[in-house]
């Protein structure tokens, strides 16, 4: 090898070994990624679903969502959601699964059915709510008094939405390690999903949904964090990354309008910057991302523009 050949192949070995760190960078500078799959919560066109499943999810998959989360198969079998999916070249890495369906009688047949179809996260959807902890009202509270004279009864505080003690919360922890030990064995993951009252504190100490980060193992439980409820409540995704880092496997994502009610959109059109979220997506653990809305006027439409937005989005 003479010199010009020796300049020039080293030349070669010098530029490559200079450019990789600069690509390397180039591929995680903010605005550079993109998501290279969307899903969407089923429970969305559930209307739709129930007239006509396949044709539903046929166009659900036209649209582009790639993996699919279910709510229900609407008697369907296993095999036959599956073999659905695998038509369409798309897959389902998860499914709602209500609590009776987690129980010690019927969690098997729920893992079963979830391996059968190939997901890998069987989602806890909610869990029950304590109406029941409620002051009573009294009695007859909304009768006319049967006297004129009759004095009126003194009204008891009824605080809103579900309550829950630390009791309550500390017992639903141990009922999720014992579902995620068993999804481990069978080689699934579980998952719980949140709405926004699990952001509210617990007798003074913390918010329900720390309290549960905090007592639930994260080998066996994972989170699929409710962006919009979440923020609708007043939490901050961020800050969650940040506090419990690679525990939120899974998003819902969907739009947050800008009127006084916050109102559910679809993704784009409101207030929430997914690009922000998204940016932070590997210190929170995430790798899917489901689009949901749960009221919309015309599904198709809201699914559609959320598609469209989060096909285009940057972070």
């Amino acid at each position: 090898m003479n010199r010009r050949e020796f300049l020039h192949v080293t030349g070669g070995v010098l530029l490559g070994a200079a450019t990789m760190p600069a690509l390397s960078r180039a591929a995680i500078l903010p605005g550079s990624r993109k998501l290279s799959d969307i899903g969407l919560q089923l429970y969305t066109v559930r209307n739709l679903m129930q007239n006509d499943f396949e044709g539903t999810i046929e166009k659900v998959a036209a649209l582009g969502y790639t993996q699919l989360e279910f709510a229900g198969y609407y008697n369907h079998a296993p095999e036959d959601v599956k073999a659905l999916l695998d038509r369409l070249g798309v897959k389902s890495p998860a499914n709602h699964t209500q609590y009776n369906e987690l129980q010690p009688d019927t969690l098997e047949k729920s893992i079963e059915s979830a391996k059968t179809i190939g997901q890998e996260f069987v989602v806890l959807p909610m869990l029950p709510m304590n109406w029941g902890r409620r002051p009573r009202r009294p009695q007859n509270e909304d009768a006319p008094n049967s006297s004129p004279d009759a004095a009126p009864q003194e009204e008891q505080p009824r605080p809103r939405g579900p309550q829950f003690t630390k009791d309550d919360v500390l017992k639903h922890a141990e009922f999720m390690n014992t579902v995620g030990e068993a999804c481990k064995k069978a080689d699934l993951k579980f998952a719980y999903h949140n709405h926004s009252m699990e952001f509210a504190m617990v007798e003074d100490e913390m918010p329900m949904y720390d309290m549960l980060l905090q007592n639930t193992d994260p080998e066996l439980v994972f989170m699929e964090l409710d962006l919009y409820w979440a923020v609708k409540a007043g939490a901050d995704p961020l800050a969650y990354f940040e506090k419990y880092p690679g525990r939120f496997a899974l998003c819902h994502v969907k739009g947050m309008a800008n009127d006084e009610q916050e109102s559910m959109t679809s993704v784009g059109a409101g207030k929430i910057d997914f690009a922000k979220i998204f940016a932070q997506s590997d210190k929170a653990g995430l790798k899917y991302y489901i689009v949901e809305h749960d009221n919309p006027t015309d599904a198709l439409a809201s699914i559609s523009e959320s598609i469209a937005y989060l096909k285009e989005l940057t972070f």
